[in-house]
């Protein structure tokens, strides 16, 4: 047993860290390695990159580690909705080899705003983990979702989908302007490519100190942001990650809050 016995590691997004330059990479081989080796489960979301076949291959040896150790893989998809421009989601599922270690978690509420409904979709597709997992949520008494949110999130997929395009323009051209007031007005910001989701990880750390940015961000920008330390400790500890999914003014009160004050 290792020291990561009954512990999960998470690796959002999926696992991707953002580097010095603004490009995105991998948690790695050696890392996940490390995890499962030392006894860790591993909670994976799904990926959208360009290069899609490469990152099936890169997800494909993550479920192997998995499998050479025995751990079961909880993949977070609850955004494969939001992908932008030829960025792909890619299914844990589609991997069929892995299926006996595979929960797959999603729902309507990161696509259609729906978190009040308090519905999710989970799909096991072996049966002897799905008795366990019955097992476990019925002695917690989880029986299941509430009925509005049942028909809310029908009447989304089967409704919605101008609505999802409209929105998901809404949030890429948001990401472009951010993008763009930022490198003109702070040159040395790294914003990361938004590939998926609606949430923009953006780093200060040419202006800012990770000592003083939060001091920074909501004193004197007065803004409310997720900060990187949250995630991954102290590496990231001089980045902030922006939701982008709202109005044009609001994102642009955030750009001159930072622009003004940084």
């Amino acid at each position: 047993m290792g020291f990561l016995t009954g512990k999960t590691a998470i690796i959002t997004g999926a696992g991707r860290a953002v580097l010095e330059d603004g490009s995105c990479g991998s948690i790695g081989y050696g890392i996940a390695t490390a995890y499962a080796k030392e006894g860790a489960n591993l909670v994976i979301t799904g990926r959208n990159v360009k290069k899609l076949e490469a990152a099936k291959e890169e997800l494909e040896r993550l479920l192997a580690i998995c499998k050479m150790h025995d751990v079961y893989i909880i993949s977070d998809e609850i955004h494969h909705d939001l992908v932008f421009e030829d960025n792909k989601h890619i299914p844990s599922l589609s991997f069929k080899e892995y299926e006996d270690r595979m929960v797959m978690l999603t729902a309507a509420s990161k696509t259609f705003n729906l978190a009040g409904a308090q519905n999710s979709i989970v799909v096991i597709p072996d049966e002897k983990l799905r008795e366990k997992w019955d097992k476990y949520t019925l002695g917690h008494r989880v029986i299941g979702g509430n009925a509005f949110g049942y028909i809310a999130t029908q009447a989304a997929y089967e409704g919605g989908e101008e609505w999802l395009t409209g929105i998901k323009a809404q949030i890429y051209d948001n990401y472009l302007y951010l993008k763009k007031e930022l490198s003109e007005k702070l040159p040395e910001v790294i914003v990361t490519p938004l590939e998926g989701t609606y949430l923009c990880w953006v780093d200060l750390k040419a202006y800012v100190s990770e000592e003083n940015i939060k001091d920074m961000i909501q004193k004197k920008c007065r803004l409310a942001v997720d900060y990187g330390d949250w995630f991954g400790g102290e590496r990231f500890g001089t980045h902030i990650r922006i939701n982008l999914s709202t109005s044009h003014e609001n994102v642009k009160i955030a750009v001159d809050a930072l622009v003004d004050n940084i």
